[in-house]
């Protein structure tokens, strides 16, 4: 797992950009700025942008674009492949990332689980 920029204790206004490769070749990347994010990985990618003061848009792995006022207007607008969920968290002794899929093949990795000596 490499990233962007040396992880802080507090995480939550921390901007994630990092990726896991198995040798030279991508298994997951995560790019976000500010609350826009894209989700890279071997077969696809996934945007999620805001746009407005409330609107959001997103990209699915098969190109197509959906757009609404609500993220759970969305939810399933990709099909099968599902929609990304990231949770974070972080405290003085350790920080945590995990990054899941909605549809029909839910699951949630923990990609990340550090904790303090």
């Amino acid at each position: 797992m490499t990233f962007a920029t040396a992880v802080p204790v507090d995480v939550t206004s921390y901007s994630w950009d990092f990726e896991v490769r198995s040798g030279s070749s991508l298994c997951v990347g995560l790019h976000e700025v500010g609350k826009n994010f894209t989700v890279d990985s071997s077969a696809n990618t996934f945007t999620y942008e805001s746009v407005g003061t409330s609107g959001i848009r997103i990209t699915c792995p098969d190109g197509s674009r959906f757009e609404a006022s609500d993220a759970l207007a969305l939810l399933g607008t990709c099909g099968t492949t599902g929609f990304p969920v990231r949770t974070y968290a972080g405290n003085a002794t350790s920080v945590q990332y995990s990054l899941g899929v909605t549809g029909d093949d839910a699951r949630t990795v923990s990609l990340l689980n550090c904790r303090a000596p």
